[in-house]
């Protein structure tokens, strides 16, 4: 049997009587040119995401579109680390401010006021400092001065207060402080006042039953979260909306753990105004952060502390924490101090002993 030849005759015959493409080439063009249109289309849409991400790695400031979800939330920031913190320390003489290495926990830079005896600061968005200066005994004016880190007094002015705590916090616009202390007859109050004038007048004046404690603004500077309690009490976390009229500390909102034993011991308000991230006492050695929703007041862990907190603080860019511990028993021991970017486990900063309060 002659199989080759029998198989090319058939394909003669097939290619004999088979009908004839017309525009082959035509379309054979035209496919390749669409082949052509649709890489150069992917390759630019590629560059284009390089692009992209190439400017959200290499720019730490660029702005993201801000959330318009219900609350109004603040744009968020692709922030760096910041590379300092503040924090006071204490010697035999007194209380010294100073400047400390985010990494490293050394001092930077010494205390420009020169003062000892200090108790009560705050960081204002542009850096400078806010000293609370105690009022003499039996009067009832606390000065309140304003340095540059050169040591240079930009501002003075007093309200009327018999004491201020260690705690203030600054709004992001720098145009309000919140103070924790007590009113000239003697109650304990959280007021909330503009800056700028020699004479300063609570806008918001809340009495409270006990100690108020980590004032913190959110984002928008419109929400005011604290802590009231001491040992002995328990501890509450409150919320106060400074654009509503003054209320009595029965009407704040108040929030409290479901778990028994647990307590809001600190808070501080993250890039969302609408949760506030705070610290859940779950044992004597351990705390847990979680996310507050301040409209329904439900929790959602967030992480396991490496310690009992005792502090918290945002950076002016709402991405990292300062977390610091309680003071262990030995006054010559650290007070332990974490920086935390909401991501990775908390890293320790390696302070001496005596530092605290510290504040991004």
């Amino acid at each position: 049997m002659n199989v080759g030849g029998d198989l090319r005759e058939s394909l003669r015959r097939a290619a004999a009587t088979a009908p004839p493409e017309t525009g082959a080439w035509d379309r054979f063009e035209r496919r390749l040119r669409r082949r052509r249109a649709t890489r150069t289309w992917t390759a630019g849409a590629s560059l284009a995401v390089a692009v992209v991400l190439a400017l959200v790695v290499a720019g730490p400031n660029l702005k993201l579109p801000s959330d318009s979800g219900a609350g109004g939330g603040g744009g968020m920031a692709l922030a760096v680390a910041p590379d300092s913190f503040v924090a006071l320390s204490s010697h035999a003489h007194g209380r010294e401010l100073g400047r400390y290495d985010a990494r490293t926990g050394r001092r930077v830079q010494a205390n420009p006021a020169g003062e000892s005896g200090l108790g009560t600061y705050a960081l204002g968005p542009d850096g400078s400092l806010l000293l609370a200066q105690a009022s003499t005994a039996g009067g009832c004016e606390t000065t309140l001065d304003q340095l540059d880190w050169h040591g240079a007094r930009t501002w003075r002015g007093s309200v009327a207060m018999r004491e201020v705590l260690a705690t203030m916090a600054i709004a992001p616009d720098g145009h309000l402080v919140a103070l924790a202390g007590r009113t000239c007859a003697g109650r304990l109050a959280v007021a909330v006042v503009p800056l700028g004038e020699d004479r300063l007048v609570p806008r918001v004046l809340v009495e409270v039953p006990r100690p108020a404690s980590s004032l913190s603004f959110s984002s928008d500077g419109r929400l005011l979260g604290f802590v009231t309690g001491d040992r002995g009490t328990r501890y509450t976390a409150h919320v106060l909306d400074t654009t509503s009229p003054p209320g009595r500390y029965d009407q704040l909102p108040a929030f409290r753990p479901s778990m028994p034993g647990c307590e809001y011991r600190t808070v501080a308000f993250g890039p969302d105004p609408r949760l506030l991230a705070a610290t859940t006492c779950r044992s004597a050695q351990r705390s847990v952060l979680v996310e507050l929703d301040v409209r329904s007041g439900r929790a959602a862990p967030v992480r396991t502390a490496p310690g009992l907190v005792a502090r918290l603080d945002f950076d002016a860019g709402r991405g990292h924490v300062l977390m610091q511990m309680v003071a262990p028993a030995d006054p010559l021991a650290p007070v332990p101090l974490f920086r935390w970017d909401r991501q990775s486990a908390p890293k320790r900063i390696p302070v001496a002993a005596g530092v605290t309060g510290a504040q991004w």
